[in-house]
């Protein structure tokens, strides 16, 4: 990232290390610093006063400049995600952020990029249309891809376009994704931050041996404070008609595919953490954020979510398209989530697909959760 900065000391001082040991000391030197040099973009793009560090053992170090207007927020280091960031869009439809580094034994950049294009409305495509499709562009000083989706039809709110852009980076032991959506507008005003933001980051891998030595009961955790328990047999639970179970992976202790006549599908897929996984609001945040809908207050909660009742079982639904004197917050997807607390752990039971879907199969998953129990 040095080619951004004309004086040698700069390029040192904004090094990974850099940051984090002359944060402190010489905050007031950087003012300095950036005052005097000539590069109108390394001013629009100031470091970050702090990097960001998850506690997860073997975890690498992570820096970057935070593009002006961004705002990191406390839904990354939780669940799956490195780090988070919001960007305040058209009509108050926040654009999301997200740092996600996902272990090499997982879904590749194939399915991933097709799991995107079905958030947008978009089909499948093939591994040939995938290179075609890519777009190579520098992420710190390595070489990566990005992929540029829009949805055919306004999807948000019935007016807007839902856009992603999202960039891979193969490192050993996994591949670094880097996701921005949300309106088509919005998302192409900051595409050009998003490409600078991709040009600061540097990544601090640790040895693969010392990864192995800390992390051997869990290689496959994600990066962040909170890790899932190690695999687990399959709770005894009753599988509703028309669901299709498929392979998981290492977060999930199932995935189901549900379809029915008419067209529509859905995901489901059931995951366990240990303790609480982020604030009720920074998950409703970060599920309306996939299906491409704006931002809620905090005192908004309980229109997106209710109690269920069940004998001594702290259960919750919670519908990111939420119910506003009897509407919903329209979008061509939807997600409703069962969350189950239970001996120390919560259960997340989350249906993810086309609204009319969604809808019809809220009794299926509120009982499938149930059936867990």
């Amino acid at each position: 990232m040095c080619n951004l900065y004309k004086s040698p000391v700069a390029c040192r001082l904004f090094s990974p290390r850099g940051v984090v040991r002359l944060a402190v000391l010489v905050g007031a030197a950087f003012a300095v610093l950036l005052t005097g040099c000539k590069d109108d973009q390394a001013r629009s793009y100031p470091i970050p006063s702090e990097s960001y560090t998850p506690t997860t053992p073997g975890a690498p170090i992570v820096t970057w400049r935070l593009p002006k207007g961004w705002t990191e927020t406390s839904t990354g280091s939780s669940g799956m995600r490195f780090a988070s960031f919001l960007v305040a869009g058209l009509h108050g439809h926040d654009v999301d952020i997200s740092i996600v580094p996902i272990p090499e034994m997982r879904a590749g950049e194939l399915d991933n990029v097709n799991r995107w294009r079905g958030q947008v409305g978009l089909g499948p495509i093939t591994g040939t249309e995938l290179d075609q499709q890519a777009q190579e562009a520098p992420i710190g000083p390595f070489q990566g891809r990005v992929f540029d989706m829009t949805s055919e039809t306004p999807v948000i709110h019935g007016s807007h376009h839902q856009r992603i852009l999202a960039a891979s980076l193969p490192k050993p032991g996994r591949t670094w994704y880097f996701k921005m959506s949300g309106v088509a507008e919005t998302v192409g005003e900051q595409k050009p931050a998003f490409l600078e933001f991709l040009k600061s980051l540097e990544i601090e891998e640790p040895e693969p041996s010392a990864v192995r030595k800390a992390m051997a009961p869990s290689m496959m955790q994600p990066m962040g404070a909170v890790s899932p328990p190690p695999p687990q047999a399959t709770p005894a639970w009753t599988t509703p008609e028309g669901w299709v179970e498929s392979p998981g992976n290492s977060m999930r202790i199932a995935t189901f595919l549900v379809k029915r006549e008419g067209g529509g599908s859905g995901e489901v897929a059931v995951t366990k953490f240990p303790g609480d996984v982020g604030t009720m609001h920074g998950n409703i945040e970060r599920w309306r954020g996939q299906v491409g809908l704006g931002s809620i207050d905090p005192g908004d909660v309980g229109r997106y979510s209710r109690s269920l009742d069940w004998e001594g079982v702290d259960a919750t639904l919670v519908d990111t398209s939420g119910v506003r004197e009897g509407e919903r917050d329209p979008s061509s997807q939807r997600i409703l989530t069962v969350i189950v607390s239970k001996d120390g752990y919560k259960w997340f039971f989350k249906l993810t697909g086309d609204t009319e879907l969604v809808g019809q199969e809220e009794k299926n998953l509120i009982e499938f959760a149930k059936s867990a129990q």
